[in-house]
């Protein structure tokens, strides 16, 4: 999470949209984080207390700290 901020900002994603295969695995690897202790990005509120559930909230929020890089012909994106 160090660099982070700076990846993000040196990063040059030409593809925004997320597939629908995508999302299932970044809230799932980010329940994980959750689960493990890692710190959650939002305000969550009081009656979510399951880790998929905060995962996913954050996911709609636009706060899940990953950067996704795609395989586009020979290069990444």
């Amino acid at each position: 999470m160090e660099n982070y901020d700076e990846l993000k900002s040196t990063y040059k994603n030409k593809l925004k949209k997320v597939t629908k295969f995508e999302i299932p695995t970044i809230i799932g690897f980010r329940a994980v984080e959750i689960a493990n202790g890692a710190p959650v990005l939002v305000d969550v509120p009081k009656h979510m207390t399951n880790t998929l559930e905060i995962a996913e909230y954050e996911f709609k929020k636009g706060k899940t700290p990953f950067i996704v890089k795609k395989r586009i012909g020979n290069s990444f994106e």
